[in-house]
């Protein structure tokens, strides 16, 4: 597609990053480019755990030396079971399961529990559910 000055369009990336403890949205803007180039300079000295949504360019941050814990995000794993449904109707057992997961843990948020009470209540009841 060409644009009124003659270029072709391109597609173009914004990377956003959360941090919860500090409840801030870090946006980041390179050029548009999704290279894990990118991810890999902003991160340099990034330690701590890092939700992802399963792009590949994470993976370099699952090696026995990397100073992240590489997590992935139930939200977009459940997208994949609810895309497999039209041809797989078991894939709604695993739906359901990763829906009683968020209900624990909305009920951990409205029972204000420290990070020590909601690991013990995760173990509890989201332990068995993992199993």
């Amino acid at each position: 597609m060409e644009t009124k000055e003659g270029k072709a369009y391109r597609r173009k990336y914004l990377w956003a990053f959360f941090a919860k403890h500090m409840k801030m949205v870090y946006y980041h803007y390179n050029n548009g480019s999704r290279s894990s180039d990118v991810a890999k300079s902003f991160l340099e000295h990034f330690m701590g755990t890092l939700s992802t949504d399963g792009y590949t360019v994470y993976r370099m941050f699952d090696g026995e030396d990397s100073k992240v814990l590489h997590i992935g995000c139930w939200t977009h794993c459940r997208r994949l079971w609810v895309d497999a449904l039209p041809s797989d109707r078991t894939a709604m057992e695993i739906i359901d399961s990763i829906g009683d997961m968020f209900m624990n843990e909305d009920l951990f948020r409205t029972m204000k529990l420290s990070g020590e009470q909601i690991k013990g209540k995760r173990r509890k009841l989201t332990g068995p559910i993992l199993e």
